[in-house]
């Protein structure tokens, strides 16, 4: 009866852990401007993860939404506009995401920070700066937009406040003078330079799922140990 009582006490702090990790996760809401409509094939990765876009099949846009999962606790993150990343990989295991050598990028470091506005309501925003990559590697929780960055103007800095839900990214601000064939060019040859990526990103949203899956079979397993 007691060796009973430990297993379930047991299923019921991991369930609870896991339960907990998902209620710490926030949804994180970017956007990427364009100066005219385009088509939304955009190629963004995250952790292993491929945003998810709000858009429609065989509809254009000027303006093309992501969200993302990420911890609440995360205050210091990046956003990598590159035409070249690639794998780092060692015994078939990945060591990490790189930018070819002669490849050009642009990278920005964002950082949590907050201030109070004339009504004495804390505002949260991120400040931005633009870096360089250390040995051509890509940070840990780094945006990455296959994108040329040469048509990248930068990032325009957003604000949310403590109640609200989610988080927003810097919008990615592609430059004004841009024409429609230029970017039509240039959202091909992203999409072409970021074929092999998908091999190693899954879709948003699945890790929920998953989480979900391993409760249910550690539940089920936890019934049948106890008897």
């Amino acid at each position: 009866m007691l060796k009973k009582i430990n297993i379930i006490s047991l299923f019921m702090l991991i369930k609870i852990s896991l339960l907990s990790t998902m209620l710490e996760s926030k949804i994180f809401l970017g956007d990427v401007v364009f100066p005219v409509e385009v088509a939304p094939s955009i190629c963004l990765f995250y952790q292993g993860q491929t945003p998810e876009l709000d858009v429609r099949k065989n509809q254009e846009y000027k303006n093309i939404s992501f969200s993302m999962d990420e911890s609440s606790h995360v205050h210091n993150m990046y956003v990598l506009i590159t035409l070249q990343p690639s794998c780092s990989a060692e015994n078939n295991n990945i060591q990490h995401l790189t930018v070819a050598p002669s490849a050009a990028y642009k990278l920005y470091q964002l950082q949590g920070t907050r201030y109070f506005n004339g009504k004495g309501e804390e505002i949260l925003t991120w400040d931005i700066s633009e870096k360089k990559l250390d040995r051509n590697i890509i940070p840990w929780h780094t945006l990455v937009f296959v994108f040329d960055p040469a048509l990248v103007e930068g990032l325009q800095p957003v604000s949310w406040t403590k109640k609200d839900s989610m988080r927003l990214l810097p919008k990615i601000v592609i430059k004004k003078t841009a024409t429609q064939d230029e970017l039509a060019r240039a959202v091909d040859i992203a999409c072409l330079s970021a074929m092999d990526l998908y091999s190693y990103h899954k879709k948003a949203g699945v890790k929920t799922i998953q989480m979900n899956q391993a409760i249910a079979k550690l539940s089920n397993n936890m019934r049948v140990a106890a008897g």
